[in-house]
Order: structure tokens, then C-alpha cells, then sequence
């Protein structure tokens, strides 16, 4: 169960975007889960970058990011990975003044 908690004084702002194992009743707090190779280093609902989630459908998270953060993450990561062709193209003729790209996130089978 993925879910966002409205600010009501219960949680602060970078902890209110959580997921509920309801196999294991674990819960993680998505700010505190980081990315790997397979994401690109890329922070999946990071609320210091002003991410939200957008959606759930099936096993996959929708969220976005904003242009310039996406190139200041390429351009500031020390971490070598190689990017999809998608973000290849993107980074090739896009621009930090450009839209947001929504992502479209899988959890791992463990979770």
C-alpha cells in the first residue's frame, strides 16, 4: 500500500510519502529509500526536490521531476551508470528549461 500524508502537524514535510508491506507490516518511508543503478541514482519521491507521487496503477509508481533537477543530478552525481536511451535523448536535446518528465517506478520483488 503506497500512501501520502497530508500535513496535519503528525509528520514533517520529508517524511509524509510512505509504503505499507502488508506481507511483512513493514513500513518505509520512501525520502529514506535511495536510488541504485537500476534508477539511475535518480530519487524516486524525494520531497526536497518537490516530487510528489502522481499515481499507482498495477505494481507501478508514477511520480515526476523537474527538468533542471534531472540535469543537476547528471551533472553532480560522482556515480557512473549508464542511462536508458530515453534519458540519453533527453539529456542529448532536451534542456533544464523543459517540462517535467514523469517517471514510472517498479518496486523490487522483495518489497
Amino acid at each position: 500500500m503506497i500512501f501520502h500524508l497530508q500535513e496535519i502537524g503528525l509528520v514533517d514535510g520529508d517524511n509524509d510519502n510512505l509504503f505499507y508491506n502488508l506481507k511483512t507490516a513493514s513500513t518505509y518511508v520512501f525520502n529514506r529509500v535511495t536510488g541504485d543503478a537500476a534508477s539511475f541514482y535518480i530519487p524516486v519521491l524525494d520531497s526536497h526536490f518537490d516530487e510528489s507521487l502522481l499515481g499507482v496503477y498495477n505494481s507501478h509508481i508514477y511520480t515526476r521531476i523537474s527538468a533542471v533537477m534531472l540535469f543537476n543530478i547528471k551533472t553532480s552525481s560522482n556515480k557512473t551508470t549508464t542511462y536508458s536511451p530515453e534519458l540519453k535523448a533527453l539529456f542529448a536535446t532536451g534542456t533544464p528549461k523543459d517540462n517535467p518528465v514523469i517517471i514510472e517506478c517498479q518496486l523490487k520483488g522483495s518489497l
